[in-house]
């Protein structure tokens, strides 16, 4: 080669919840053979040479001979991922000449190439091919296995299988593209632990009902064996599938760290996150060092169980009370930022005390006066005001616990599922028109709250006189406001009315059992 030659392709990397687009120029100049990349690039992108070389012997084509330096830009941000091996590929090939006139084409590809020339799919799809829309490209080449990324996306894409086929449809002007559809299932029956296993446990078996009709913040308090996991669990199960809104929130925070590619009949299931004292506050919040979701993110949608609550310092708790109010969280690093969500259902469980069993008649607490006082309040005030529903629980007396083992009870689950279906139904069809459409009660708000509430001026006296007596706040008061709504909506009735808000009161928090 006796001059330099230039040439470019366009992709895109995933940058949080953003999808960035990228220029991708590359040079061939005379010169030894050698091959280098730039461009603030990651070490996974700086070490894809060999496979793009290899990958482009496998498939039928030459090395160009000489220098070939491939840019990749804006260079000021940090860029990572496998997913540039088939546009740099594809910018090499259509710069040496080997696929013959194109060079007025605005060509978008992205993918990891294997050593064979096949193309994979790459962690953050969704962003990748969101930023597409904003450019005007001549043909997006996306591997087979992004088809659900893209239907997310609703984007037009060319769908292929391997560098080499690629290569045909550019040299053929073959840019036959489509929108994919999001595979759709019956509605998905969640295999968690049905309602009816709750034996003996009367006051908490209608929280976690309100709790899932709702959308209500929950605390459990029991000894230890006295059902909190179980609860927990059941809730999930009482709530209905993820519509394609939510779908598609879901994936994509689960495709952008590399846990689903794929919509399958369990994507419709409603995440449940499972949080233990192993868990530290970064895995908790999310990182902002590549700004990766945490587990309150991963949960948008679903449930956030955190076990033995009180275990965990005040800091970590008191972490949670931004997210569960905005239902979003902001991640910060080096002047930048970037908002992930957080509309989680938040279900906490904890002892009573330090041996677990002040709540057991008779007691045998073997905690000091001061311990068993001091427990609690590692729940402050300001977290407490956020929990809609708190509940004893108990140890199960012998019927209850023979009644535990046996199978000959009646399913519950699906019966309620479809009555907390019913009630989403009515809330959706209350908030429709407002700046929170899809909101349920409990994460509603509004200046006007008591005249969307439907509670007249008889019921916000009686509520503000007994919030009043029992120290509330303006927030803790709005959220009794909330729940003795969602009694209401379950009874079918129009307006709040003053037993609502009696039974709302019966799970208000105690710091002191």
């Amino acid at each position: 080669m006796s001059r330099i030659v230039t040439g470019k392709v366009y992709s895109a990397f995933a940058d949080g919840l953003n999808g960035e687009s990228v220029v991708i120029d590359i040079s061939i100049s005379p010169g030894l053979p050698s091959f280098d990349i730039i461009g603030m690039c990651d070490a996974s992108i700086r070490e894809s040479k060999g496979r793009i070389l290899t990958a482009i012997k496998k498939s039928g084509f030459g090395i160009p001979k000489g220098h070939i330096t491939v840019s990749i830009s804006p260079s000021f941000i940090r860029k990572t991922g496998s997913g540039f091996d088939l546009p740099i590929a594809v910018g090499v090939l259509m710069t040496s000449g080997m696929i013959p006139g194109v060079d007025s084409l605005r060509i978008f590809a992205s993918g990891e190439l294997t050593l064979n020339g096949e193309v994979h799919g790459t962690p953050g799809a969704v962003m990748r091919i969101a930023s597409i829309a904003k450019n005007n490209y001549d043909a997006c080449f996306i591997p087979c296995e992004e088809k659900d990324s893209a239907a997310c996306c609703g984007q037009e894409c060319v769908f292929v299988s391997d560098l080499r086929e690629v290569c045909g449809h550019i040299a053929t002007y073959d840019f036959r593209s489509r929108v994919p559809t999001i595979p759709v299932f019956n509605e998905i029956q969640d295999e968690t632990l049905d309602f009816s296993v709750l034996k003996g446990q009367e006051k908490a078996s209608r929280a976690i009902f309100l709790a899932a009709c709702g959308w209500h913040n929950t605390l459990l308090i029991g000894s230890s064996g006295s059902g909190k996991t179980t609860a927990a669990k059941i809730i999930r199960g009482l709530m209905p599938s993820l519509d394609q809104r939510e779908l598609k929130d879901v994936f994509m925070l689960n495709n952008s760290i590399g846990l689903e590619s794929k919509i399958t009949a369990d994507s419709y299931k409603r995440p449940f996150r499972t949080i233990t004292p192993s868990v530290n506050l970064t895995s908790m919040i999310g990182s902002p060092n590549g700004f990766k979701p945490g587990e309150i993110s991963l949960s948008n949608h679903g449930v956030l169980f955190i076990d033995e609550l009180c275990e965990y310092n005040t800091r970590f708790i008191d972490s949670l009370r931004i997210p569960m109010e905005d239902r979003k969280i902001v991640l910060k690093k080096s002047g930048r930022s970037m908002e992930f969500p957080s509309d989680f259902l938040f279900i906490g469980a904890t002892n009573p005390c330090r041996c677990g069993i002040c709540l057991e008649k008779p007691s045998k607490c073997t905690c000091s006066k001061a311990v068993r006082d001091g427990y609690l309040q590692k729940i402050s005030g300001p977290f407490s005001d956020r929990i809609d529903l708190v509940t004893e629980m108990y140890s199960v007396d012998a019927k209850g616990l023979m009644e535990s083992v046996s199978s000959g009870y009646e399913k519950q689950s699906e019966e309620l599922r479809s009555k907390v279906k019913e009630c989403w139904n009515i809330q959706r069809e209350r908030y429709k028109g407002t700046h929170m459409p899809y909101a349920l009660n409990g994460s509603f708000d509004s200046e006007n709250l008591a005249e969307f509430l439907r509670a007249d001026s008889k019921v916000i006296d009686f509520a503000s006189k007994a919030a009043s007596v029992g120290g509330y706040s303006v927030r803790s008061f709005k959220r009794l406001l909330k729940v003795g709504r969602t009694i209401a909506d379950l009874d079918h009735r129009k307006d709040l009315q003053e037993s609502d808000i009696a039974e709302a009161m019966s799970y208000r928090f105690r710091s002191k059992l």
